[in-house]
């Protein structure tokens, strides 16, 4: 299977579900740097909120991104169908054109074998017309 390149559009949308998720992670990161901060119940109770947050922010980008991320490798699948249906296409057209091309040549040999063999023809028609002209014995010409 060939690799096909990605289309702009497609590499923009992906560019930016990335920087979601890397500022969730730096977010989901300095709360846990933070929680750090503190001890004892405080801190299980903050890390529980981070990991809540992040659960549900994660959700968020996800419900959010997902569906275009689904319809963006539907429409590649599609243009790689597409793809694969142009080359096809191409192979066919390339094969009616060598069978075509084979056609012509099969036929210029046919003209030139038949050119050769009327010009065979023609001259031995011609040759016998001249014999058929020229007296068989001159002194049964000079006599006439």
């Amino acid at each position: 299977h060939t690799h096909v390149p990605t289309p702009p559009y497609l590499d923009e949308r992906i560019d930016s579900l990335d920087a979601a998720i890397e500022w969730q992670d730096e977010t989901v990161a300095e709360l846990r740097l933070g929680a750090g901060d503190t001890d004892g119940e405080g801190t299980a109770q903050l890390g529980k909120v981070v990991e809540t947050a992040a659960a549900h922010v994660s959700k968020e980008l996800l419900k959010g991104y997902l569906p275009q991320l689904v319809d963006a490798r539907r429409e590649l699948l599609s243009r790689e169908r597409e793809q694969s249906a142009v080359r096809l296409q191409l192979a066919e057209a390339e094969e009616r054109l060598r069978d075509q091309a084979n056609s012509v040549e099969l036929a210029e040999r046919e003209f030139e074998r038949r050119l050769a063999k009327q010009r065979q023809s023609a001259q031995l028609e011609k040759s016998s017309l001249l014999r058929q002209m020229r007296p068989a014995h001159p002194a049964t010409s000079a006599e006439s």
